[in-house]
Protein backbone atom coordinates (compact mmCIF):
# COMPACT_ATOMS: atom_id res chain seq x y z
CA UNK A 1 0.00 0.00 0.00
CA UNK A 2 2.86 2.38 0.75
CA UNK A 3 4.27 1.78 -2.75
CA UNK A 4 0.86 2.47 -4.29
CA UNK A 5 0.47 5.63 -2.19
CA UNK A 6 3.94 6.77 -3.25
CA UNK A 7 3.14 6.29 -6.96
CA UNK A 8 -0.21 8.03 -6.50
CA UNK A 9 1.40 10.96 -4.72
CA UNK A 10 3.90 11.33 -7.57
CA UNK A 11 1.14 11.18 -10.22
CA UNK A 12 2.41 7.91 -11.69
CA UNK A 13 -0.92 6.06 -11.66
CA UNK A 14 -3.48 5.99 -14.45
CA UNK A 15 -6.18 6.13 -11.79
CA UNK A 16 -6.45 9.12 -9.48
CA UNK A 17 -6.67 8.00 -5.86
CA UNK A 18 -9.06 10.43 -4.17
CA UNK A 19 -9.40 8.73 -0.82
CA UNK A 20 -7.88 6.03 1.39
CA UNK A 21 -10.26 4.32 3.81
CA UNK A 22 -9.23 2.11 6.74
CA UNK A 23 -12.47 0.22 7.26
CA UNK A 24 -12.13 -0.97 10.84
CA UNK A 25 -10.26 -3.74 12.69
CA UNK A 26 -7.23 -1.51 12.37
CA UNK A 27 -5.62 -2.84 15.54
CA UNK A 28 -5.77 -6.33 17.02
CA UNK A 29 -6.41 -5.65 20.70
CA UNK A 30 -6.58 -9.32 21.58
CA UNK A 31 -6.76 -9.59 25.35
CA UNK A 32 -9.69 -7.21 25.29
CA UNK A 33 -11.97 -9.70 23.54
CA UNK A 34 -13.62 -12.48 25.51
CA UNK A 35 -13.12 -15.03 22.72
CA UNK A 36 -9.47 -14.26 21.88
CA UNK A 37 -6.61 -15.92 23.74
CA UNK A 38 -3.38 -15.14 21.93
CA UNK A 39 -0.70 -16.27 24.37
CA UNK A 40 1.95 -14.25 22.54
CA UNK A 41 0.11 -11.03 23.28
CA UNK A 42 0.67 -9.08 26.43
CA UNK A 43 -0.55 -5.74 27.64
CA UNK A 44 3.00 -4.39 27.71
CA UNK A 45 2.96 -4.48 23.90
CA UNK A 46 0.26 -1.80 23.69
CA UNK A 47 2.87 0.95 23.51
CA UNK A 48 4.75 -0.81 20.72
CA UNK A 49 1.53 -1.49 18.82
CA UNK A 50 0.60 2.19 19.02
CA UNK A 51 4.08 3.23 17.87
CA UNK A 52 4.01 0.98 14.79
CA UNK A 53 0.43 1.82 13.78
CA UNK A 54 0.93 5.55 14.26
CA UNK A 55 4.09 5.43 12.13
CA UNK A 56 2.27 3.55 9.35
CA UNK A 57 -0.72 5.89 9.11
CA UNK A 58 1.58 8.92 9.28
CA UNK A 59 3.69 7.58 6.42
CA UNK A 60 0.64 6.84 4.26
CA UNK A 61 -0.58 10.41 4.78
CA UNK A 62 2.86 11.79 3.86
CA UNK A 63 3.30 9.65 0.73
CA UNK A 64 0.05 10.83 -0.87
CA UNK A 65 -0.87 14.11 0.80
CA UNK A 66 -3.27 15.07 -2.01
CA UNK A 67 -5.80 12.35 -1.19
CA UNK A 68 -8.35 12.32 1.62
CA UNK A 69 -7.79 9.83 4.43
CA UNK A 70 -10.62 8.35 6.49
CA UNK A 71 -10.52 5.72 9.23
CA UNK A 72 -13.38 4.09 11.08
CA UNK A 73 -13.54 1.57 13.95
CA UNK A 74 -14.36 -2.10 13.70
CA UNK A 75 -15.33 -4.47 16.48
CA UNK A 76 -11.65 -5.13 17.32
CA UNK A 77 -10.95 -1.42 17.77
CA UNK A 78 -14.06 -0.89 19.90
CA UNK A 79 -12.72 -3.38 22.44
CA UNK A 80 -10.32 -0.64 23.51
CA UNK A 81 -13.18 1.73 24.41
CA UNK A 82 -15.11 -1.02 26.19
CA UNK A 83 -12.02 -2.12 28.13
CA UNK A 84 -11.36 1.42 29.37
CA UNK A 85 -15.02 1.90 30.26
CA UNK A 86 -15.14 -1.36 32.20
CA UNK A 87 -11.81 -1.07 34.02
CA UNK A 88 -11.39 2.68 34.47
CA UNK A 89 -14.87 4.25 34.31
CA UNK A 90 -13.82 7.34 36.26
CA UNK A 91 -11.21 8.45 33.75
CA UNK A 92 -13.37 7.49 30.76
CA UNK A 93 -15.34 10.65 31.47
CA UNK A 94 -12.32 12.89 30.86
CA UNK A 95 -13.13 15.15 27.88
CA UNK A 96 -11.72 18.05 25.95
CA UNK A 97 -13.13 19.97 22.97
CA UNK A 98 -12.61 16.93 20.73
CA UNK A 99 -14.37 14.42 22.96
CA UNK A 100 -13.12 11.62 25.21
CA UNK A 101 -9.40 11.74 25.85
CA UNK A 102 -8.98 7.96 25.99
CA UNK A 103 -10.93 6.96 22.87
CA UNK A 104 -9.17 4.51 20.54
CA UNK A 105 -8.67 7.09 17.80
CA UNK A 106 -7.17 9.57 20.27
CA UNK A 107 -4.83 6.90 21.64
CA UNK A 108 -3.45 6.20 18.16
CA UNK A 109 -3.61 9.86 17.11
CA UNK A 110 -5.34 9.57 13.74
CA UNK A 111 -6.22 13.25 13.55
CA UNK A 112 -2.66 14.31 14.31
CA UNK A 113 -1.47 11.92 11.59
CA UNK A 114 -3.73 13.51 8.96
CA UNK A 115 -6.72 11.15 9.05
CA UNK A 116 -10.39 11.95 9.64
CA UNK A 117 -11.97 9.61 12.19
CA UNK A 118 -15.49 8.40 11.31
CA UNK A 119 -16.79 7.23 14.68
CA UNK A 120 -20.40 6.77 13.51
CA UNK A 121 -21.72 3.25 13.07
CA UNK A 122 -23.81 4.60 10.19
CA UNK A 123 -22.55 3.79 6.68
CA UNK A 124 -20.22 6.13 4.85
CA UNK A 125 -22.15 7.01 1.69
CA UNK A 126 -20.69 7.80 -1.74
CA UNK A 127 -22.84 9.34 -4.50
CA UNK A 128 -25.98 8.44 -2.48
CA UNK A 129 -25.90 4.88 -3.79
CA UNK A 130 -22.76 3.13 -2.48
CA UNK A 131 -22.32 2.36 1.21
CA UNK A 132 -19.25 1.45 3.24
CA UNK A 133 -19.67 -0.30 6.59
CA UNK A 134 -17.27 -2.34 8.68
CA UNK A 135 -19.58 -5.33 8.39
CA UNK A 136 -20.25 -6.43 11.97
CA UNK A 137 -24.00 -6.30 11.48
CA UNK A 138 -25.92 -8.90 13.47
CA UNK A 139 -26.95 -11.80 11.27
CA UNK A 140 -24.84 -10.61 8.34
CA UNK A 141 -21.55 -12.47 8.84
CA UNK A 142 -20.20 -15.74 7.50
CA UNK A 143 -19.68 -17.00 3.99
CA UNK A 144 -22.83 -15.28 2.71
CA UNK A 145 -22.05 -11.89 4.26
CA UNK A 146 -22.24 -10.04 0.93
CA UNK A 147 -25.70 -11.40 0.11
CA UNK A 148 -26.97 -10.71 3.63
CA UNK A 149 -25.60 -7.15 3.75
CA UNK A 150 -27.07 -6.33 0.34
CA UNK A 151 -30.46 -7.57 1.55
CA UNK A 152 -30.07 -5.72 4.87
CA UNK A 153 -29.26 -2.31 3.39
CA UNK A 154 -31.03 -2.60 0.02
CA UNK A 155 -28.19 -0.67 -1.65
CA UNK A 156 -24.78 -1.45 -3.09
CA UNK A 157 -21.74 -1.25 -0.89
CA UNK A 158 -18.69 -2.90 0.59
CA UNK A 159 -17.42 -4.11 3.93
CA UNK A 160 -14.65 -6.08 5.65
CA UNK A 161 -14.99 -7.89 8.98
CA UNK A 162 -15.20 -11.50 7.70
CA UNK A 163 -11.71 -11.42 6.12
CA UNK A 164 -13.05 -13.49 3.21
CA UNK A 165 -13.18 -11.63 -0.13
CA UNK A 166 -16.35 -12.36 -2.08
CA UNK A 167 -19.25 -10.50 -3.66
CA UNK A 168 -22.79 -10.78 -4.91
CA UNK A 169 -24.64 -8.84 -7.61
CA UNK A 170 -28.24 -8.34 -8.68
CA UNK A 171 -30.06 -6.34 -11.34
CA UNK A 172 -33.03 -5.04 -9.37
CA UNK A 173 -32.60 -1.48 -10.61
CA UNK A 174 -33.02 -0.48 -14.28
CA UNK A 175 -29.74 0.20 -16.09
CA UNK A 176 -27.71 -0.16 -12.91
CA UNK A 177 -26.70 -3.45 -11.26
CA UNK A 178 -26.47 -3.46 -7.51
CA UNK A 179 -24.12 -5.56 -5.45
CA UNK A 180 -22.07 -5.97 -2.31
CA UNK A 181 -18.33 -6.60 -2.04
CA UNK A 182 -16.53 -7.99 1.03
CA UNK A 183 -12.80 -7.30 1.05
CA UNK A 184 -9.91 -9.42 2.25
CA UNK A 185 -7.88 -8.58 5.33
CA UNK A 186 -4.37 -7.25 5.91
CA UNK A 187 -3.66 -9.00 9.23
CA UNK A 188 -1.49 -12.03 9.87
CA UNK A 189 -3.30 -15.36 9.64
CA UNK A 190 -1.14 -17.22 12.17
CA UNK A 191 -2.45 -15.87 15.47
CA UNK A 192 -2.32 -18.58 18.10
CA UNK A 193 -5.97 -18.37 19.08
CA UNK A 194 -6.83 -19.74 15.61
CA UNK A 195 -4.51 -22.75 15.73
CA UNK A 196 -6.27 -26.09 15.67
CA UNK A 197 -9.67 -24.42 15.60
CA UNK A 198 -12.19 -26.46 13.62
CA UNK A 199 -13.88 -23.15 12.80
CA UNK A 200 -10.69 -21.73 11.24
CA UNK A 201 -12.01 -18.90 9.09
CA UNK A 202 -9.60 -19.38 6.17
CA UNK A 203 -8.85 -15.68 5.99
CA UNK A 204 -7.52 -14.25 2.73
CA UNK A 205 -5.22 -11.22 2.60
CA UNK A 206 -6.21 -8.43 0.25
CA UNK A 207 -7.90 -5.06 -0.13
CA UNK A 208 -10.62 -3.48 -2.25
CA UNK A 209 -10.61 -0.47 -4.57
CA UNK A 210 -13.68 1.24 -6.01
CA UNK A 211 -13.63 3.50 -9.07
CA UNK A 212 -16.46 6.04 -9.43
CA UNK A 213 -17.33 8.20 -12.41
CA UNK A 214 -18.93 11.63 -12.18
CA UNK A 215 -22.43 10.11 -12.36
CA UNK A 216 -21.88 7.80 -9.42
CA UNK A 217 -21.41 4.57 -11.38
CA UNK A 218 -18.98 2.31 -9.58
CA UNK A 219 -16.49 -0.45 -10.40
CA UNK A 220 -15.21 -2.36 -7.33
CA UNK A 221 -12.12 -4.55 -7.70
CA UNK A 222 -10.56 -7.06 -5.31
CA UNK A 223 -6.77 -7.02 -4.94
CA UNK A 224 -5.46 -10.24 -3.41
CA UNK A 225 -2.12 -10.20 -1.59
CA UNK A 226 -0.23 -13.31 -2.69
CA UNK A 227 2.92 -14.46 -0.91
CA UNK A 228 5.42 -16.10 -3.26
CA UNK A 229 8.05 -18.75 -2.55
CA UNK A 230 10.56 -15.95 -1.99
CA UNK A 231 8.49 -14.69 0.96
CA UNK A 232 7.56 -11.47 -0.83
CA UNK A 233 3.93 -10.39 -1.17
CA UNK A 234 2.49 -9.39 -4.55
CA UNK A 235 -0.63 -7.68 -5.78
CA UNK A 236 -1.92 -6.06 -8.96
CA UNK A 237 -3.16 -2.46 -8.92
CA UNK A 238 -3.74 -0.06 -11.81
CA UNK A 239 -2.49 -2.68 -14.25
CA UNK A 240 0.92 -3.13 -12.64
CA UNK A 241 2.39 -5.57 -10.19
CA UNK A 242 3.53 -4.41 -6.77
CA UNK A 243 5.99 -6.54 -4.77
CA UNK A 244 6.89 -6.10 -1.11
CA UNK A 245 10.50 -5.32 -0.30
Amino acid sequence: LKQIALDSGRGKLTLKVDEYLLNGDICNLSRMGAHERDEDWDEENFAETRKILRADVSELAHLDSRAKRVARPGNHDNWWNRYIQRNAPDITALHDSRGQLLRFDRWIGFEECGWRWHADVDPIVYFKNFLVVHGDVQGCSGRNAAQRLLAHFGKSGCSGHTHKPHHTTSSHWPNQPIGWWVSGCMCKRTMRYLAGDARHPEWVNGFLSVVFDSQGHFWPEQHLLIEGKDGKVRTIFDGRQYVSR
